[in-house]
């Protein structure tokens, strides 16, 4: 079993561990095949379309993402069927799998949380963009990590990572290090840090994009915080919530497969509302140092990693497996 350590936080994907492209906004097309060979039945999906192909070796699926996207943001999972649940539906008119480890996490629970706010996303921003609708690889704990068509997500993290399927896996930041802004808008949409969705302190100054290489993979982790604060701030001079919705869906409609800068964000919030943020967006992700004057006390943030781990049955399967043959 091969599984890759992702931490959300932190802004380290697999990006990191597998650079295929230099910025996100260098969309590609992506045709993967992927095989098994022997007898033991696997299981797979992900981004875009996944079939299952003929092969007289060994097991066989193909992957296409059907356009050009953010390489980055591609998905499959490959894992023996023996060790799976699976479970296919549809949620307001979304086709929806969710695969699970055996004695894992609840794939009813998730189907559940999905009923209970995917109808209401979809008419806050826009119908569902991922054409071949939802694939998530479900885990028992951690957080998550969003991507086209896909997410390998916890149940309590899975409203974050499917809000990304908009803001992230469609609507694309220009570079990584502009990609603050899905974070932040992402965080503030699904109120993940309800004791940090106030405005920014008076006079906030960083650093948040200008700190980073364009080229360098992840983000500032600032987005989580300050960066939710920045557009609750935003949302406060538009006058509320349901207008920044407004806002968002409205960005999200115009710009979504046609990736923007964070001073391009700026401009479409002063074309919206004739409120001019430039001279405050430079301030608050461009003119300040590390330290971030006029930052609020924030903790260490808890450590959201994706874990992968198979529950104990699984990993003892294998394990003795593994024995016996030595």
């Amino acid at each position: 079993m091969f599984v890759t350590q992702v931490n959300d936080i932190q802004g380290v994907g697999n990006e990191e561990i597998f650079p295929t492209i230099n910025s996100p906004r260098e969309f590609s097309r992506h045709l993967i095949t992927l095989r098994v060979d022997g007898g033991v039945p696997y299981r797979c999906f992900g981004s875009g379309l996944v079939q299952k192909t003929e092969n007289s070796v060994g097991q066989e699926w193909t992957l296409d993402s059907e356009r050009e996207v953010a390489s980055y943001t591609i998905m499959f999972a490959l894992v023996p069927a023996a060790d799976t649940r699976y479970r296919e539906g549809s949620v307001a008119g979304v086709p929806v799998r969710i695969m699970a480890f055996v004695g894992g996490a609840s794939i009813d629970a998730a189907f559940s949380e999905l009923d209970s706010w995917l109808p209401q996303l979809q008419a806050d921003i826009a119908p569902f963009p991922m054409p071949r609708g939802l694939s998530i690889f479900l885990t028992s704990s951690g957080g998550g990590m969003e991507y086209y068509g896909g997410s390998v997500t916890s149940v309590p993290a899975m409203s974050h990572e499917v809000f990304h399927m908009y803001f992230a896996c469609s609507a694309v930041a220009a570079t990584y290090r502009d990609s603050w802004w899905d974070e932040a808008i992402t965080s503030w949409y699904d109120r993940s840090y309800p004791a940090y969705l106030v405005p920014i302190n008076e006079g906030y100054q960083s650093n948040m994009v200008s700190g980073r290489s364009p080229i360098a993979v992840g983000f500032d982790s600032r987005a989580y915080y300050q960066g939710c604060q920045v557009m609750e701030t935003l949302a406060q001079r538009l006058g509320g919530r349901e207008a920044m919705i407004h806002f968002l869906s409205r960005v999200y409609r115009d710009h979504a497969w046609s990736p923007f800068s964070t001073m391009d964000l700026a401009a479409y919030y002063r074309e919206y509302s004739g409120i001019d943020v430039s001279a405050d967006f430079r301030d608050w992700f461009y003119r300040g140092n590390v330290a971030a004057t006029g930052a609020a006390v924030m903790p260490v943030p808890e450590d959201q990693k994706v874990d992968l781990t198979p529950p104990p049955a699984v990993l003892e399967k294998y394990g003795s497996e593994k024995e016996g043959g030595q």
